[in-house]
Protein backbone atom coordinates (compact mmCIF):
# COMPACT_ATOMS: atom_id res chain seq x y z
CA UNK A 1 0.00 0.00 0.00
CA UNK A 2 2.75 2.54 0.22
CA UNK A 3 3.52 2.20 -3.57
CA UNK A 4 -0.24 3.45 -4.31
CA UNK A 5 -0.27 5.80 -1.25
CA UNK A 6 3.18 7.79 -2.47
CA UNK A 7 1.72 7.75 -5.76
CA UNK A 8 -1.84 8.72 -4.79
CA UNK A 9 0.21 11.64 -2.06
CA UNK A 10 -1.32 9.72 0.79
CA UNK A 11 0.35 8.57 3.54
CA UNK A 12 0.79 5.83 6.04
CA UNK A 13 1.68 5.60 9.50
CA UNK A 14 2.07 3.09 12.10
CA UNK A 15 2.42 3.10 14.91
CA UNK A 16 2.40 0.34 18.06
CA UNK A 17 4.91 -1.78 20.25
CA UNK A 18 7.13 -3.48 18.19
CA UNK A 19 7.12 -6.72 20.04
CA UNK A 20 3.72 -7.59 20.74
CA UNK A 21 2.63 -10.93 19.77
CA UNK A 22 -0.26 -12.21 18.22
CA UNK A 23 -1.56 -15.28 18.25
CA UNK A 24 -4.03 -15.30 15.31
CA UNK A 25 -4.07 -16.62 11.60
CA UNK A 26 -1.63 -14.08 9.92
CA UNK A 27 -2.70 -14.77 6.72
CA UNK A 28 -6.64 -13.61 7.22
CA UNK A 29 -5.79 -10.77 9.56
CA UNK A 30 -3.49 -9.47 6.83
CA UNK A 31 -6.17 -9.55 4.58
CA UNK A 32 -8.89 -7.67 6.88
CA UNK A 33 -6.27 -5.16 8.05
CA UNK A 34 -5.66 -4.62 3.92
CA UNK A 35 -9.30 -4.86 2.86
CA UNK A 36 -9.42 -1.63 5.93
CA UNK A 37 -6.35 0.41 4.64
CA UNK A 38 -7.87 -0.13 1.13
CA UNK A 39 -11.19 1.00 1.91
CA UNK A 40 -9.53 3.95 3.84
CA UNK A 41 -6.93 5.15 0.86
CA UNK A 42 -10.06 5.06 -1.65
CA UNK A 43 -11.95 7.53 0.57
CA UNK A 44 -9.68 9.96 0.82
CA UNK A 45 -8.15 12.75 -1.10
CA UNK A 46 -4.73 13.68 -2.07
CA UNK A 47 -2.44 14.77 1.47
CA UNK A 48 -4.94 12.80 3.41
CA UNK A 49 -3.12 10.16 6.28
CA UNK A 50 -4.45 7.21 7.28
CA UNK A 51 -2.91 5.74 10.28
CA UNK A 52 -2.44 2.34 11.55
CA UNK A 53 -1.75 1.69 15.40
CA UNK A 54 -2.33 -1.21 18.09
CA UNK A 55 -2.45 -0.81 21.38
CA UNK A 56 -1.98 -4.18 24.07
CA UNK A 57 -3.67 -4.68 27.41
CA UNK A 58 -3.08 -7.74 29.30
CA UNK A 59 -6.52 -8.83 28.01
CA UNK A 60 -6.41 -8.01 24.11
CA UNK A 61 -4.11 -6.35 21.39
CA UNK A 62 -6.99 -3.61 19.78
CA UNK A 63 -5.43 -2.51 16.40
CA UNK A 64 -7.36 0.50 14.70
CA UNK A 65 -7.22 1.76 11.05
CA UNK A 66 -8.43 5.22 10.73
CA UNK A 67 -8.05 8.13 7.98
CA UNK A 68 -8.75 11.47 8.05
CA UNK A 69 -11.71 11.57 4.99
CA UNK A 70 -14.90 12.93 5.38
CA UNK A 71 -16.46 9.47 7.51
CA UNK A 72 -18.98 7.41 6.65
CA UNK A 73 -22.24 9.23 5.66
CA UNK A 74 -25.37 8.68 8.22
CA UNK A 75 -27.55 6.91 5.62
CA UNK A 76 -24.35 4.56 5.33
CA UNK A 77 -23.44 3.63 9.22
CA UNK A 78 -25.78 0.46 9.50
CA UNK A 79 -25.16 -0.88 6.00
CA UNK A 80 -21.38 -1.03 5.94
CA UNK A 81 -20.61 -4.45 6.77
CA UNK A 82 -23.20 -5.79 4.72
CA UNK A 83 -22.21 -7.96 1.73
CA UNK A 84 -22.54 -6.23 -1.54
CA UNK A 85 -23.17 -3.21 -0.20
CA UNK A 86 -21.98 -0.07 -1.81
CA UNK A 87 -22.81 3.83 -1.04
CA UNK A 88 -24.00 5.89 -3.91
CA UNK A 89 -21.76 8.48 -1.93
CA UNK A 90 -18.99 6.67 -2.73
CA UNK A 91 -16.46 7.79 -5.39
CA UNK A 92 -15.03 4.15 -5.56
CA UNK A 93 -16.01 2.70 -8.92
CA UNK A 94 -13.87 -0.93 -8.75
CA UNK A 95 -15.17 -2.46 -5.42
CA UNK A 96 -17.91 -4.29 -4.97
CA UNK A 97 -18.95 -4.24 -1.80
CA UNK A 98 -17.30 -7.01 -0.10
CA UNK A 99 -14.49 -5.67 1.28
CA UNK A 100 -15.60 -4.36 4.76
CA UNK A 101 -18.03 -7.50 5.41
CA UNK A 102 -15.32 -9.78 4.65
CA UNK A 103 -12.79 -7.86 7.28
CA UNK A 104 -15.64 -8.00 9.62
CA UNK A 105 -16.44 -11.98 9.46
CA UNK A 106 -11.98 -12.52 10.25
CA UNK A 107 -12.40 -10.31 13.14
CA UNK A 108 -15.39 -11.64 14.26
CA UNK A 109 -13.76 -15.60 13.96
CA UNK A 110 -10.36 -14.31 15.67
CA UNK A 111 -12.90 -12.99 18.85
Amino acid sequence: FETRAGREQKSITINGSGDTVLYWDPDWITEALGNLVKNALDHIEAGGRVEIAWHETPVITRITVKDDGSGIHPEDIHHIFKRFYRSRFSQDTQGIGLGLALAQSIVEAHD
